[in-house]
């Protein structure tokens, strides 16, 4: 096979596999456009839970996450924070509840309550999310962290 045929084949494949990605409704992707006019590198995935998640980022390597459910109704944003950004009580309290576990990741979540955040603490070898609740009890936040431990995601940049 000569080499022109393997770089169309190649091409060809590529395009079947990307026409087979699940889409978003229009609705969806409109009031995503309307939010984000300035979004760059959007990809957009269905969640186990029936919202669409479009990843994106505004400032080169700053990704964040907007979810929407079916309806085109925003749902909240989401993005990665250093730990310097988590208000100082909450940390305290992290620490207190969690003194011998590592913090690999923080981010936070804005929602039309507000904005709250999470975490993804290494605790015995294992990655486990955990959020907090309007009384500041942490709990573990059992879809999140199955999924973190299931689901292996390449992103590009």
């Amino acid at each position: 096979m000569n080499l022109s045929k393997s770089i169309l084949i190649i091409i060809l494949v590529s395009f079947t596999l990307i026409s087979c990605s699940p889409q978003p409704p229009e609705t969806v992707i409109n009031v995503f456009v309307y939010q984000f006019t300035n979004a760059k590198d959007i990809s957009w995935k269905l969640e186990y839970n029936g919202l669409w998640k479009a990843s994106f980022h505004i400032i080169k390597f700053e990704y964040m996450s907007a979810f929407y459910d079916k309806e085109g109704m925003w749902v909240s944003n989401e993005r990665e924070v250093f730990i310097d950004d988590i208000p100082a009580a909450l940390l305290i309290a992290l620490q207190k509840k969690y003194p011998r576990d590592s913090v690999v990741k923080s981010f936070e979540r804005t929602t039309p309550a507000g904005i709250d955040y999470g975490f993804e603490i290494e605790v015995d070898g294992s990655i486990i999310v955990i959020g907090y609740d309007e009384n500041k009890a942490f709990f573990v936040m059992e879809d999140e962290t199955f999924q973190i431990n299931n689901e292996f995601t390449v992103e590009n940049d």
